[in-house]
């Protein structure tokens, strides 16, 4: 019998998730065990607080540009979204002013917003024209990552700034004789 890997893993305090690329989504936490068959193989989690501040629900971003999100531990679906044509590959969370605003990036350079108090539920707010590695929110400010670039944007798709990111710190050696 093969042994199947999981392609994503997400830890939060004493529960388990593990994304399989057959679409299996597997949820351990303590003597509680689920799971569901995702709608597509899931490319990004992202665990979100609740109340108490522990992780109560997962949001995951598949390689059909969608969206959904389930609670924790039993995996119910919670509602689920398709607003990219493209594999999702960041996602992060911010309060503002009406709820909580989930953001997502995808392959192509897309960033939406998803929520309740987003007309019809989604929202793109700009495209930074390459493959979105990280979104990070910071005050009024998104921090979105690609590959050494760094952009970060108003949240009316403004551009602040960009920066470059050297990968190579430049090291001087002295060899001794």
């Amino acid at each position: 019998m093969q042994r199947t890997i999981p392609t994503r893993d997400l830890i939060a305090g004493n529960l388990k998730l593990s994304a399989y690329p057959s679409g299996l989504l597997k949820c351990i936490s303590g003597t509680i065990r689920t799971q569901v068959l995702l709608p597509a193989r899931a490319t990004v989690m992202l665990a979100l607080a609740g109340p108490k501040g522990d992780a109560w629900r997962v949001l995951i971003g598949d390689n059909c540009g969608g969206l959904s999100l389930y609670s924790l531990p039993n995996l119910i679906e919670v509602k689920s979204w398709r607003p990219h044509e493209h594999p999702i590959r960041s996602l992060t969370a911010q309060k503002r002013h009406g709820g909580l605003a989930l953001l997502s990036g995808d392959e192509n350079g897309g960033v939406f917003i998803h929520g309740d108090h987003i007309p019809s539920e989604s929202l793109e707010l700009f495209n930074i024209g390459g493959p979105v590695g990280a979104i990070r929110c910071v005050g009024e400010h998104i921090h979105v990552n690609v590959g050494w670039q760094r952009h970060i944007m108003h949240w009316d798709g403004e551009e602040v700034t960009t920066t470059s990111i050297n990968p190579q710190k430049k090291s001087h050696f002295t060899l001794a004789s």
